[in-house]
C-alpha cells in the first residue's frame, strides 16, 4: 500500500514536470523513497515465504497450489 501511494505520487510528479511544472529535487526524492520501500518489502518477502511454504506442505500442498491461490489474491 505505502509503495503504491508514493509509486502514484512520483507518476503525478513526473507528469508535472513534463507539462513544464517546475518539480526540483521532487521527483529523486520520491524515486529513492519508493526504491527504499519496494526494497522493504522485498526482505519481508524474503522472511515470509519460507513460512508459508512450510504450511503449504503441512497441508499437503505444493508450490505450484500456493503460487496459484496467491495469483488469486486482489491487493
Amino acid at each position: 500500500m505505502k509503495e503504491q501511494m508514493l509509486y502514484r505520487n512520483l507518476q503525478k510528479a513526473q507528469m508535472a514536470g513534463i507539462v513544464g511544472v517546475d518539480v526540483g529535487s521532487d521527483v529523486e526524492i520520491l524515486e529513492k523513497m519508493v526504491e527504499d520501500a519496494r526494497k522493504e518489502i522485498a526482505n519481508k518477502a524474503i522472511h515470509i515465504i519460507p513460512r508459508f511454504i512450510n504450511i503449504a506442505n503441512t497441508l499437503g500442498l505444493d508450490r505450484n497450489d500456493v503460487n496459484g491461490l496467491a495469483g488469486l489474491l486482489d491487493y
